[in-house]
């Protein structure tokens, strides 16, 4: 009797957990969930237009995102460019380096992610080597179509910022209340492919 009742109250225990944790279907959800999500953490290649205005040739990019926590909702991203031109926003061109943009997603449904990413253009020449002369943000919506095998920023805004007049901190951002040289968009920025 007394072994019957200690079966039944572990069946009882096993079947409040079940139920509390999501019942016997948990892993099939789970590999649903995963499927209805987006996950975006990997590598992607693709073309950066540019704004329409700069009359510029296209960018070709290499984009890395990984894991700022555990859940996958925030993710760090850095954009190396494969032809940088330090011209390509049309701000300044004392310039010879546009540095990789780099910053976070955050996601916003199951297949966008709001995303802030920043970069700066930057002399080498020996007299001024390591001389930032603007600062480049850009703000947008990310979105994967095509089951998660393709990205596009469907809508980004570009702001440049002189860095001698808008960052008298010098802290490496636009003082708060800095008003930026340029602003382009809302606009398409890039369309990008996944290839890992």
């Amino acid at each position: 009797m007394r072994r019957l009742f200690t079966i039944t109250l572990l069946a009882l225990a096993l079947g409040m957990f079940l139920f509390i944790n999501g019942g016997p279907n948990l892993l099939a959800r789970q590999v649903l969930a995963s499927h209805e999500y987006c996950r975006a953490e990997g590598s992607w290649i693709g073309i950066n237009a540019g704004p329409a205005d700069a009359n510029i040739p296209k960018l070709i990019f290499q984009e890395t995102f990984s894991r700022a926590d555990s859940s996958g909702q925030n993710l760090v991203a850095v954009l190396s460019w494969a032809n940088p031109d330090p011209t390509f926003f049309a701000f300044n061109t004392d310039v010879d380096v546009l540095t990789d943009l780099t910053g976070i997603a955050i996601r916003t449904s199951k297949t966008s992610y709001d995303i802030k990413l920043m970069a700066y253009g930057v002399e080498t020449q020996p007299e001024a080597r390591g001389e930032i002369h603007y600062i480049v943000t850009v703000e947008g919506t990310m979105a994967f179509p095509d089951n998660c095998n393709s990205k596009v920023i469907e809508s980004a805004t570009v702001r440049l910022y002189d860095k001698a007049t808008t960052d008298l901190d010098e802290d490496g951002f636009p003082d708060e209340d800095a008003e930026p040289g340029r602003v382009s968009g809302p606009l398409q920025l890039s369309n990008a492919k996944r290839i890992h």
